[in-house]
């Protein structure tokens, strides 16, 4: 996978949990396992921290302060990001 389809992968989830799920925020451990179980490619936790960090630095989702782990939580930004396909690669 390259690094835009892992980016659009992880904001359409955000998307799917936050409309379905009532749930608006992913830890970067919640990243890395829905990575393994929706596509069975491993993702180390390291990784998942950096697009976690990618989007949070491109204003696409918003930086959610959390004590333990770095975590991005849906905004209007992450649906305009989905609507133009800011990712898309």
């Amino acid at each position: 996978m390259t690094q835009n389809q892992k980016l659009n992968a992880i904001l359409r989830h955000l998307d799917y949990i936050s409309n379905h799920r009532n749930k608006s925020i992913l830890t970067a451990s919640d990243v890395s396992k829905y990575f393994f179980k929706e596509f069975e490619v491993e993702i180390p936790l390291g990784e998942a921290k950096r697009l976690c960090q990618l989007l949070i630095d491109h204003n696409v989702v918003k930086d959610v302060d959390a004590a333990d782990e770095l975590c991005i939580g849906y905004s209007n930004s992450t649906s305009k990001a989905l609507q133009n396909a800011k990712f898309m690669g």
